[in-house]
């Protein structure tokens, strides 16, 4: 009778945790300025500045580890829901975009291309950026219709929602969701809500994402697949060194909403976990004695 007793509280902590288990989010509402999209996904594209700090001590151009700052916008071209896909993304008049001023990382598993002089051989070399946690993202609305990287983020365009950047972000990730694997590739960033957001983002099922913060966490994840590198200009000191290169990215790709546990809900998953280890080794030592 204990036994079964034991199994059954070590049961419901399993079962508990993992009825919250990270899910994308299917359905999720935009809503501003009386104006909603239901989508599964968006589709955002942009451009951004990148400056690349260069480690020329080895000889190499670019190496793993060298540091990168990078400033640019994401405008929400389009939204899918099911198989419908709606474009030009109006809401009575404001269009939106993220806005991201001075992220900060690293490059990592450098394939150095060819070319005639560092711009070259910049522009043809493939790595994946690893951004640093904490930087702010900002989801904008603005009335600018010929968005650019002199105009975005204008003090006249009107702040929404606040993000920061998480740990999982950029690089060769691999992270499994309820409904399949996410897989992180050339530039791609996670972001996480980080303050109220219930007039904007939603649920269809009526519930404001807002509501679920006591339990869950609520990520945007960027899957940033085609980066265009253009214009790039070579980054001298005073002594006529090469200190960096700076170029001009246009980027796009897609965008959906994740909710996860909060870290106590792995906690209370662990626990349920370690019960059933407990019951196990208990009747295995009760067997071999």
């Amino acid at each position: 009778m204990k036994k079964i007793l034991s199994l059954a509280i070590a049961l419901t902590f399993v079962l508990s945790a993992m009825t919250a288990n990270a899910y994308v989010a299917e359905d999720f509402t935009l809503t501003y300025n009386g104006v909603t999209y239901t989508a599964d996904m968006m589709t955002v594209a942009g451009s951004s500045t990148v400056t690349q700090y260069l480690d020329l001590s080895d000889g190499e151009l670019l190496n793993d580890g060298d540091a990168f700052t990078e400033s640019g916008y994401l405008g929400i071209v389009s939204i899918k829901n099911d198989a419908t896909t709606t474009y030009n993304v109006n809401f009575n008049g404001y269009l939106m975009y993220f806005y991201a001023e001075n992220l900060t990382g690293t490059i990592r598993n450098v394939n150095l291309g060819t070319g005639a002089d560092p711009e070259e051989i910049f522009a043809n070399s493939a790595f994946d950026y690893v951004f640093d946690t904490g930087t702010t993202f900002t989801l904008f609305a603005t009335t600018n219709t010929s968005l650019s990287l002199d105009t975005a983020g204008s003090a006249s365009d009107i702040a929404l929602v606040y993000f920061t950047v998480t740990s999982a972000s950029g690089g060769p990730t691999d992270q499994n969701y309820e409904t399949g694997t996410l897989l992180s590739g050339f530039t791609d960033v996670v972001i996480e809500f980080t303050d109220d957001f219930y007039e904007v983002f939603g649920l269809d099922s009526g519930a404001s994402v807002d509501e679920l913060l006591d339990t869950l966490q609520a990520y945007l994840t960027f899957d940033l697949a085609n980066n265009l590198v253009g214009d790039v200009t070579a980054l001298f000191d005073d002594d006529n060194n090469l200190t960096g290169l700076q170029a001009v990215v246009e980027t796009q790709g897609t965008v959906r909403l994740i909710i996860t546990p909060e870290p106590s809900t792995f906690a209370f998953l662990g626990l349920g976990l370690g019960l059933l280890g407990l019951v196990a080794y208990r009747r295995k030592v009760k067997t071999n004695i």
